[in-house]
């Protein structure tokens, strides 16, 4: 696994094709969103610094003036159709076809990184979608995280959570409180904006 959690805001540079349009007020609220609860979610970024996943991110924590951000860098060069792919595989990892749990405790607003007897599975995900993720950890290595409430139950990325166990992989978790799961679901389910590769 390479995760940087303090990686140089300036040395990150986008695809030129950046695939994803966002709306002036969803970006506000994406801009809120990083103000209230930090960058808990990773950018995916490339061998050569550029972005795989997490332009508009980028964007917003480079006009909140951030320093620093957590980033996993792939183990492998990622070609353009595999960039695509990492697009669209890394946002269906928030559908959440499975259900999982956090046996261990972790402390709040922090990456951890716990081992995969740590995971309980609860519901068993999607099959499709948990062969491609696997497919591209096997490939390239770890690249997501997941989210917890207070009690360890997965709230973000399940089928991320459940892969790991499968493939017995340790995992980057960040904890938020329950008092603000809430606030945080609902910045989860604003419309950040749809793909699209008219630039390629």
């Amino acid at each position: 696994m390479n995760f940087i959690e303090n990686y140089d805001v300036d040395k990150l540079k986008t695809a030129d094709y950046n695939p994803r349009e966002i709306k002036e007020n969803s970006f506000e609220y994406l801009k809120e969103s990083l103000t209230k609860f930090g960058i808990c979610k990773p950018l995916i970024i490339n061998k050569n610094n550029t972005l795989v996943a997490g332009h508009q991110r980028t964007k917003a924590i480079k006009e909140l003036n951030f320093k620093n951000c957590p980033v996993f860098i792939l183990n492998k060069k990622a070609e353009l159709s595999d960039e695509i792919k990492f697009n669209l595989i890394h946002n269906s990892v928030e559908t959440e076809t499975s259900k999982n749990k956090i046996s261990c405790d972790v402390p709040e607003k922090k990456f951890s990184l716990i081992a995969p007897e740590n995971i309980q599975i609860l519901k068993k995900g999607n099959g499709k979608i948990i062969k491609e993720i696997g497919k591209l950890i096997n490939i390239f290595g770890e690249f997501g995280s997941i989210i917890i409430n207070e009690n360890g139950e997965v709230i973000h990325n399940n089928d991320y959570a459940y892969i790991s166990k499968l493939l017995n992989k340790d995992l980057i978790v960040y904890k938020i409180n329950n008092n603000d799961i809430n606030s945080f679901n609902k910045y989860m389910n604003v419309d950040y904006g749809e793909y699209h590769y008219s630039n390629l």
